[in-house]
C-alpha cells in the first residue's frame, strides 16, 4: 500500500477524485495547480525554488501563473470573487488584493516545497498520479515521462515512488510499457467535476486493493 497518493496535475481532476474516493486528499505542491506545459513541469520540479523567487501574474482564467514554468495557483481573494461574492466579480479585484493573494501563495509554496522534498526523503512509498496533456507522438510522451521520473529522482536518492499516468482510452500514442490507466474521456478544464467517475472509481479501487 502507498503511504502517500499525490496528484501532480495537470489540473485538479485527479485531486478531486482522490478526495471523493478517500474522503481526503494530501496537500501537495501541484494538488490544485494548473500545469500548462508537460515539459515545463519537468523543469519546474528540477528548479522548485524558482517558484518562490519568480514573479506571479494574474491570468485571464483567474489564477496566478509563474510564466517561466506556466504553472498556475489559486488565490483566496480571486476565489472569493469567483464563487462567493454577490456584489463583485473577479475583474473587480483590487491591486491590494492581488498583492495579498501573491504574498499568501508564495508563503504557502515555501511550505509545500519543503513538504514535497521531505516526503521524497522519507523513503515512504509514494504514488504520484499525473494526467498528462495530450501529445502527438510516442517520442514526445517517452521524453516527457522519462524526464518527469528523473526530475523527481533528482530531489532525493531515498525516494520510493511510482508514477501512474492517466490517459484517454483513445490515445494510441501512449507507450504500452508505462504504468497507466485509462479514462473514457477527459472533461473540459473548466468543468472537471463532470468527469468519467466510473473509470476513476475503478482506478482508485485498484490502487486501494479493492476488487
Amino acid at each position: 500500500m502507498y503511504k502517500h497518493i499525490i496528484s501532480l496535475g495537470y489540473n485538479c481532476e485527479a485531486a478531486l477524485q482522490i478526495q471523493r474516493y478517500f474522503g481526503t486528499v494530501e496537500s501537495s505542491l501541484f494538488t490544485w495547480a494548473y500545469v500548462e506545459d508537460n515539459n515545463l513541469l519537468v523543469d519546474c520540479i528540477k528548479n522548485l525554488d524558482k517558484l518562490i523567487k519568480d514573479d506571479l501574474h494574474l491570468t485571464g482564467w483567474n489564477m496566478y501563473q509563474n510564466k517561466d514554468f506556466k504553472v498556475s495557483f489559486h488565490g483566496e481573494h480571486i476565489l472569493h470573487l469567483m464563487y462567493h461574492s454577490e456584489t463583485r466579480k473577479p475583474e473587480d479585484i483590487t491591486k491590494e488584493e492581488i498583492e495579498e493573494d501573491i504574498k499568501k501563495i508564495k508563503s504557502k509554496l515555501v511550505y509545500l516545497i519543503k513538504k514535497f522534498k521531505t516526503v521524497l526523503n522519507s523513503g515512504e512509498k509514494i504514488l504520484f498520479i499525473y494526467k498528462p496533456r495530450p501529445y502527438e507522438t510516442k517520442d514526445d510522451y517517452l521524453e516527457f515521462i522519462c524526464g518527469l521520473n528523473n526530475a523527481i529522482k533528482s530531489i532525493s536518492d531515498k525516494s520510493n515512488f511510482r508514477i501512474l499516468f492517466i490517459k484517454n482510452k483513445n490515445d494510441k500514442n501512449f507507450p504500452v510499457n508505462i504504468y497507466s490507466k485509462s479514462l473514457q474521456f477527459f472533461p473540459e478544464d473548466g468543468n472537471v467535476q463532470n468527469c468519467d467517475i466510473a473509470s476513476w472509481q475503478g482506478i482508485l479501487n485498484s490502487i486501494n486493493g479493492v476488487k
